[in-house]
């Protein structure tokens, strides 16, 4: 988005509405296909009502059709804000002609806005799409925007078949497999240009579950006085191997483990494919893009492709250097800088690795990269704050996904991973959907059981809610769909608006697994800033999800998603509303009202 389209922006709106400190509705989105005269208009709406709803009508009210039509009233508000929640219990992506349509006697019935919606199938349709914010600066509250690393991603993603190969003993074992003490080690790394080049690192660090490396030309016992000079002292090594030593009992416990462990030391596959039962865990500058300011990069990765011989990559016609181990890669600029950034990662990419063994290896399962990211992210959730990285601190996963996820939780469904900048809003959406099914049906009870069982993606997740919510899920084979229909909740019930009984992110769940409780802590998402808060139009105070205006939106539903609408009138409204729907044209379509 241009600066002076931005200006534009500002100014018509600044014309149109007086923008006060509440929770806006957004209104009509720009078409990449349109002209640059779209823009995004935020029409000002009541703040939280005094009171919560007491009426007869019930916070949650799924509307239900006899014919094309349906009618329902709601008695009794005092001031409330009146919301249709639609939901989309498909994987795919449905043109919102399709989504259905709700109005009243306020909004003037069937508006002329609202009757160009109904009838632009063909003249927008599936092409329309919001336009991906290409300043993501701000969806970071720390500033540092975190990069993908595409090769392992993508690898990761569609690894090859596993090779029925025997394990690899590499240069710190004698012929025997005897450990030999070596302190000084070559790794292959990709340079600034994506090459493949050998570097040199130094053992600095060691314990019982990882051993610590870091580049001969990122380290430095001499200058312990800044956190800028991409160098890594011993002291700082041995912190990172003190802490991911804690790190690797509390995440195996739920997860399982890496390829070669939790075996008996006199398995073939015992240690892995580098016969180490410790993690290598290399510390370099990635991808050769240090500046003393740098504020984006990627900060860790792990890369399948390390699982893998030499001669098979080569046979296979694989253009990769492996490092033959189970290794993870870390920015020495981010480690020697932010280091809660790196224990945070280090979760994170663990559940990778240990995911890669036990869907991959284990039960021939190759995952939606959506299911892989949402566990790691999950698996941050409930470790970090046993490490010291508590919601609040910067660092964990509600701090820097969730305000993202309020203003974008509508570009991608949960089961979608976009590409370029729209990788954030699919991190953002995807961990705020596991956070809820965490936090309401069995916290980390219920994401061991998504990690053991022998499948993947919404057949998993449908698995193991049915096991464990029996009674709030049909099926295993509906139980996925379902979960996103009570989802929606979440997104209005929060804080001391929360009615009992609904579905919502502020609620903790504990549970004691060994000796070690694993909490996903509550959260009320209408405290929360939006990530747009402070852009054109929305103000600087905004907290809580966009809500998007009926008039006008006309832009379709991914696959697995759910929109929040309204109007205007129906903010801050009192006695009697009557809504009058159209039925979907898509069957996997279904609307609620939801009163706050």
């Amino acid at each position: 988005m241009s600066d002076s389209y931005i200006v534009r922006i500002l100014a018509i709106c600044l014309s149109l509405f007086y923008i006060s400190a509440c929770t806006p509705i957004v209104s009509r989105g720009k078409d990449k296909t349109e002209d640059t005269d779209s823009f995004y208009p935020v029409i000002q709406t009541v703040t939280d009502a005094a009171s919560a709803y007491s009426g007869t009508f019930g916070p949650v009210k799924k509307i239900e059709f006899s014919g094309t039509t349906a009618s329902v009233d709601i008695p009794g508000l005092t001031g409330q804000n009146v919301f249709l929640l639609k939901v989309n219990r498909s994987q795919d992506t449905v043109d919102y002609v399709d989504t259905g349509n709700a109005w009243s006697s306020e909004t003037g019935g069937r508006s002329a806005a609202e009757s160009a919606g109904i009838s632009r199938t063909g003249t927008g349709g599936s092409r329309r799409m919001l336009p991906v914010i290409s300043d993501i600066s701000g969806f970071f509250p720390d500033g540092v925007i975190r990069l993908d690393h595409d090769g392992a991603r993508l690898f990761n993603s569609n690894p090859p078949p596993v090779e029925e190969t025997a394990p690899f003993r590499p240069a710190f074992y004698r012929a025997a497999g005897d450990i030999v003490d070596v302190t000084s080690q070559d790794f292959w790394v990709e340079d600034s240009g994506g090459n493949w080049v050998r570097i040199t690192a130094v053992l600095r660090a060691g314990r019982s579950n990882c051993k610590v490396w870091v580049a001969a030309a990122n380290f430095t016992d001499t200058n312990f006085g800044s956190d800028r000079d991409n160098k890594i002292t011993s002291e700082q090594a041995g912190k990172i191997a003190d802490k991911f030593d804690t790190i690797y009992g509390y995440t195996t416990a739920i997860f399982g483990y890496e390829y070669g462990g939790g075996i008996p030391s006199g398995d073939s596959a015992y240690g892995g494919k580098d016969h180490d039962s410790a993690i290598q865990i290399l510390l370099y500058d990635i991808e050769g893009d240090y500046s003393p300011g740098q504020s984006s990069g990627v900060v860790g990765f792990f890369w399948g492709k390390d699982f893998y011989d030499q001669h098979y990559l080569d046979e296979s016609g694989l253009a990769y250097k492996t490092n033959v181990s189970e290794i993870f890669y870390i920015d020495a600029y981010f480690a020697d800088r932010y280091e809660n950034m790196v224990y945070s990662t280090l979760v994170h990419e663990f559940q990778h690795m240990i995911h890669f063994n036990q869907k991959y290896v284990i039960h021939n399962q190759n995952s939606g990269t959506w299911y892989n990211e949402m566990l790691s992210m999950l698996a941050e959730d409930m470790i970090s704050p046993l490490i010291g990285i508590s919601p609040g601190s910067g660092g964990h996963p509600v701090d820097v996904r969730v305000p993202t996820f309020l203003s974008r939780y509508n570009i991608a469904g949960t089961t979608e991973w976009l590409s370029g900048s729209g990788v954030y809003y699919s991190y953002a959406n995807v961990y705020a959907f596991g956070a809820f099914l965490a936090r309401n049906f069995g916290g980390a009870n219920l994401i061991k059981v998504i990690a053991s069982n022998d499948s993947v993606d919404t057949r998993s997740i449908g698995t193991a809610l049915k096991s464990l919510a029996a009674g709030t899920f049909t099926s295993e084979n509906s139980a996925f769909g379902e979960a996103i229909g009570l989802y929606a909740q979440a997104l209005v019930y929060s804080g001391s608006r929360k009615p009992s009984g609904v579905f919502t992110f502020d609620k903790t769940d504990s549970k004691t697994i060994g000796s070690t409780t694993y909490t996903f802590k509550s959260f009320d998402i209408w405290k929360i800033n939006n990530a747009l808060a402070g852009s054109p139009n929305i103000p600087q105070t905004y907290t809580g999800p966009l809500v998007w205006d009926l008039h006008t939106y006309w832009y379709p539903m991914s696959g697995n998603s759910v929109l929040l609408q309204s109007y205007p009138e129906w903010q801050g409204k009192t006695g009697t509303l009557t809504i009058g729907f159209d039925r979907p044209g898509s069957p996997d379509i279904d609307l609620y009202i939801m009163i706050r």
